[in-house]
């Protein structure tokens, strides 16, 4: 399955909000071999120098987008996806895998 961030801010990417999108990522490549981004060029190339290991990036789709609102970049990025996908935010760690194979449904929102 392939798993998803996307983030646009159009603006610099603070350390902090760094931290948990790298352990994010590297959790979801840990699990499910894969981590694809969706963002703009200027915060990809702000991930590429911290080195967060995102199987691919995308600028193509957000880059011209305003995406002041914070979940159009979803929006734009669930549109362009044409494969079944798991979206996970950017502050979302998953410390151990889920499985979604048994799960049937087109979405799926889990609360404790």
């Amino acid at each position: 399955m392939k798993v998803v961030h996307t983030f646009a801010s159009h603006n610099i990417i603070w350390k902090e909000r760094m931290y948990v999108q790298m352990l994010s990522a590297l959790y979801a490549k840990k699990h499910y071999g894969n981590i694809h981004l969706y963002t703009t060029e200027m915060e990809a190339e702000q991930i590429m120098k911290v080195g967060v290991p995102y199987t691919s990036i995308n600028t193509e789709l957000l880059n011209n987008i305003d995406c002041t609102q914070y979940s159009l970049s979803k929006i734009y990025a669930y549109k362009d996806i044409q494969e079944p996908f798991l979206h996970i935010d950017t502050d979302s760690v998953f410390f151990q895998k889920v499985d979604f194979s048994e799960i049937k449904s087109s979405f799926l929102c889990k609360k404790k």
